[in-house]
């Protein structure tokens, strides 16, 4: 990330990676990368996952969301979010509740619809979603760790 300030690490076999700093004259970041899949597919993101994700709603005076808990994959399109800790401005306390998803054969990994993005590696072992597809979607970013 040419010009940015800041430390991240890589996974060993390179399929994914992290990114985060900041400094006097750099806004604070973060950033997820993953390696381009070849042959993904709605079994790829399978199993339970450790999740940690933050977002920002700006339809409800640009609230944030913290989540700390785990996501449950069943390998064919459907997926449970349960949190351990969930902090909405505050008001901390567990949550959960399905979603769906799809993942396309390059890795990229679409939520609730297909109105969240990200990606998956080859493997299945890390995914993100680090936005929403559509005009006034909330800021965000989830990494997920299979267990």
């Amino acid at each position: 990330m040419l010009g940015m300030v800041g430390e991240g690490g890589i996974q060993a076999g390179g399929s994914f990676a992290v990114f985060a700093g900041g400094s006097d004259a750099v806004a604070p970041h973060i950033a997820a990368f993953v390696k381009q899949s070849t042959g993904a597919n709605d079994a790829t993101f399978n199993g339970t996952y450790w999740a940690v994700g933050i977002s920002s709603d700006p339809t409800d005076m640009g609230k944030w969301l913290s989540f700390v808990g785990t996501v449950t994959a069943d390998g064919a399109t459907n997926m449970n979010y349960a949190s351990t800790t969930e902090n909405l401005e505050g008001a901390i306390g567990p949550n959960s509740g399905p979603d769906t998803y799809s993942v396309a054969g390059d890795g990229t990994l679409t939520t609730s619809g297909g109105a969240r993005i990200g990606a998956i590696t080859q493997d299945g072992r890390f995914a993100f979603l680090c936005g929403d597809t559509q005009g006034m979607g909330p800021p965000l970013l989830f990494l997920f760790i299979r267990q």
